[in-house]
């Protein structure tokens, strides 16, 4: 090697150790957000996958839609194991719910909803998730506290949420011959 090629290898290994500098002082203080970041980007991704498979095969059995909402809730279970102070915590909250919900695992669903809705009421997430979690708690014939929600819900501000439950109410009462409600 020559005196260029000496000089070259000198300023790479110079860029190298500064970029580790530099990480080790970003992890240091906890602004490495990366692998954070693409865990959340991949988990929407693997949401709006599932989504557009479900609404194309309308099959709540599709193996390509479970798998796209299976990976949704591995993804979201690392940001809320490892990332619990993110601001992405409510969107893998809900994204796991609806996960679940559409892989008809309503247990799951429910409770995923009622941890967002706890630890976040404030949530732009959140009159969806009290929405769904009723849907679930529908699913699994507990259907006073699905009313309980929905009832809430008729009165809160977001005007198509207002219309979804009012139209589950229906149906609910409609299922159990309620005619008077109805």
């Amino acid at each position: 090697r020559g005196a260029n090629g000496m000089a070259a290898m000198r300023m790479k290994n110079g860029f190298i150790q500064a970029f580790l500098v530099i990480m080790l002082f970003l992890a240091g203080n906890g602004l490495t957000g990366c692998a954070y970041f693409n865990t959340f980007y991949l988990t929407k991704k693997n949401f709006k996958d599932g989504e557009r498979v479900r609404k194309r095969s309308q099959d709540a059995n599709n193996p390509e839609m479970k798998k796209y909402y299976n990976a949704v809730i591995e993804s979201g279970a690392i940001i809320l194991q490892d990332y619990k102070d993110s601001r992405y915590v409510d969107d893998s909250l809900f994204l796991m719910g609806m996960s679940y919900y559409h892989t008809r695992d309503f247990t799951r669903a429910r409770t995923k909803f009622d941890e967002l809705l706890t630890a976040f009421p404030q949530s732009g997430f959140a009159e969806e998730a009290k929405y769904y979690r009723a849907r679930s708690f529908m699913e699994i014939d507990r259907i006073d506290q699905a009313r309980v929600d929905l009832s809430e819900l008729t009165t809160l501000g977001n005007r198509a949420i207002q219309g979804q439950a009012g139209l589950t109410l229906a149906e609910i009462n409609f299922r159990a011959g309620q005619w008077d409600e109805l």
